[in-house]
């Protein structure tokens, strides 16, 4: 595979979550890395070390600070696994809402709870392992994750209702 659709392949991946993607980048590029951690640090030893990480070591703090090329993949790895809790999290919302909307019309009303109109993994929020937020309110409701900064951020959205918050949110109103 050449060097312009492996990086097309690896970026399509790290976009959808695709861990084969990781593995794709560091076949493509590990020798130029380890090159490069070579140069940087003089010694093929030093540039060795700088390309593993210590067993059962997972976040960027807990990498020996030698770990150069660990530690600049792993904020990129977390970022990626961030997003894709993300995406899992606004296709978990929108079949739940699509569901609740069906209720209003078959029925008159909203559901009361997450578990008239699903269970078990699709009423959960992947940030927290709880159950989705859901705020019934007369003819709308609004239904939401926390998001990335694991806060309930009262339902607000980042960069519509405040730079801070970060929830993922859906809000229905009814004619």
């Amino acid at each position: 595979m050449d060097t312009v659709a492996a990086d097309k392949r690896i970026k399509e991946g790290l976009s959808l979550g695709d861990a084969s993607a990781l593995e794709l980048l560091w076949d493509s590029h590990a020798e130029g890395l380890f090159a490069f951690a070579q140069g940087l640090l003089c010694s093929r030893h030093d540039a060795e070390d700088a390309a593993k990480v210590a067993p059962g070591k997972t976040s960027r703090d807990d990498i020996n600070s030698y770990c150069i090329l660990s530690r600049m993949l792993i904020p990129g790895i977390e970022n990626v696994q961030m997003k894709g809790l993300a995406m899992i999290a606004s296709a978990r919302i929108a079949k739940l809402a699509i569901k609740a909307i069906q209720l209003k019309k078959s029925k008159g009303g909203f559901p009361r709870g997450l578990a008239e109109i699903g269970s078990g993994n699709e009423i959960i929020d992947p940030f927290t392992g709880k159950e989705f937020i859901y705020k019934p309110e007369g003819n709308a409701f609004s239904l939401y994750s926390v998001g990335i900064n694991l806060k309930d951020d009262g339902g607000r959205e980042a960069g519509k209702d405040d730079r801070k918050a970060d929830d993922i949110v859906w809000r229905y109103q009814a004619n």
